[in-house]
């Protein structure tokens, strides 16, 4: 039976309270109601007066305005079309303890923070920080969790094996919709046209240079040739902090669906190509695949170009150097970035996953995003670019590129087996170019099985 619009009306308002929507605690005049919902006064009225019926909030006269019980909302629940049960255990007692499950090298502090700040507004649930060193690893070995942290690309296995909270319902309720994010960060939310996880976070790799010392390089080989000349004329250096999967993309650019065509021999073998030029030249027991996250132990008085994932900036942003410029990273031909993201999402034997969506939404807050940026850590929205205290130099290039990049093609363990058997391959190349034809079909071979095992994965 079709519902009278003061019970939809009643229901949307009930659910934008579960979302942390009303953040004064207060919801906004009748009239103010009755404008924004295209509905008379009297409509307003009776779904406020449901709501009060129900001790969701509470109606005082005057300046006192209608104050929400947040505790009562969400022993209440949300809106039918968004199906978040309360467990009635935990309703009992109003407590309620949230496991999240995240990647530990970066975010500990500031989600520290937000966790604290979360729990001052909600009082009643208490976030349990669950660092990991490979999340993926943590779920196999049976880490139990509430919510959790993933790679984009690690969505579509989880929700494939039924581990991840269905949440279409709630952000249709809530509005959400593609325009108001980056390209490339939405679709990796959805598997079966359905949504298992919310956007969090995206890094990149980006160039940072010295200008004083040298122009930024606009390919691989200008990058190589420049950090031999540099070595040789003043001891300068440069350092690759970027994997190989980047420079897969930015020197190959491999479509999904070509892999194995012949036509991409010729990328693969420019790729084989800038990657012993730059091993060659590259300093002393310095590889492609050491790829630490952060510039600490960089002295950038002896370096004159650093490639490195923008989510690794931490103590660069923190302190300007004089000098020092970002760029994009170099190309060859068509090649093009990487964008990685990092998701949200509610394990779908969660007890709490109303509260469990609380956090999740509590850390996409614009005052909340403030904790992560010193962190590197991007927020997905659109509008990040404006509100951003990034300096409009390093906005207009993230935005640049951000718009042409391409999303990772496999997910996190299909990562770990790239690195895992790719390395041997170009050692051994390296030492015999002469097996440059065997090489390529074998990384040819390998990215078409690794893709087939990701999508069964």
């Amino acid at each position: 039976m079709k519902k009278a619009i003061y019970e939809e009306l009643a229901d949307t308002l009930l659910a934008r309270i579960v979302s942390g929507a009303f953040s004064d605690g207060k919801l906004p005049s009748m009239s103010s109601l009755a404008e924004e919902y295209k509905v008379n006064l009297q409509t307003a009225n009776r779904a406020v007066k449901v709501l009060e019926q129900k001790g969701v909030v509470q109606c005082h006269a005057g300046k006192g305005g209608t104050r929400i019980d947040s505790t009562r909302a969400h022993l209440v629940g949300t809106s039918s079309g968004n199906h978040f049960s309360v467990d009635r255990a935990l309703s009992a007692t109003q407590r309620v303890r949230l496991r999240f499950l995240f990647d530990g090298t970066l975010l500990r502090e500031p989600l520290e923070k937000a966790s604290a700040l979360f729990t001052k507004r909600y009082p009643w649930v208490e976030i349990e920080l669950v660092p990991a060193v490979q999340v993926h690893q943590s779920i196999a070995d049976g880490v139990a969790f509430d919510t959790l942290m993933l790679i984009g690309r690690d969505v579509l296995y989880y929700a494939r094996h039924e581990q991840l909270f269905d949440l279409t319902d709630i952000l249709s309720v809530e509005g959400w919709n593609r325009e108001d994010f980056i390209p490339h960060v939405w679709e990796q939310n959805l598997y079966k046209d359905r949504f298992y996880s919310i956007p969090f976070s995206w890094t990149l790799p980006v160039l940072l240079y010295n200008k004083t010392e040298t122009p930024p390089p606009a390919t691989w080989r200008d990058f190589s040739k420049t950090l031999l000349r540099q070595r040789k004329s003043n001891g300068k250096e440069s350092r690759l902090r970027v994997g190989f999967y980047s420079l897969l993309h930015t020197i190959a650019d491999i479509p999904e669906d070509k892999l194995n065509e012949a036509v991409k021999r010729e990328s693969f073998r420019e790729l084989l190509h800038c990657l012993k030029h730059l091993c060659v030249n590259l300093p002393k027991g310095h590889y492609l695949w050491n790829n630490p996250k952060d510039l600490d132990n960089f002295d950038l008085e002896k370096n004159s170009m650093i490639c490195v994932n923008f989510s690794g900036m931490e103590p660069f942003l923190r302190t300007p150097h004089p000098g020092w410029e970002m760029a994009p990273l170099p190309r060859e031909g068509k090649g093009k970035n990487v964008l990685a993201t990092e998701t949200l999402a509610i394990a779908r034997n969660s007890r709490s996953p109303a509260e469990a969506w609380l956090w999740c939404k509590f850390l996409l807050r614009d005052d909340i995003r403030n904790l992560f940026e010193i962190s590197s850590c991007l927020s997905p929205k659109k509008s990040s670019f404006r509100n951003s205290s990034l300096s409009p130099a390093v906005k207009q290039l993230l935005e640049s590129e951000a718009e042409n990049a391409v999303a990772p093609m496999f997910s996190s363990r299909g990562m770990f087996n790239l690195y895992s058997s790719i390395f041997p391959l170009l050692e051994r190349y390296f030492s015999n170019p002469a097996e440059e034809d065997e090489t390529i079909d074998q990384i040819q071979e390998f990215l078409r099985e690794q893709r087939i095992l990701d999508s069964l994965f």
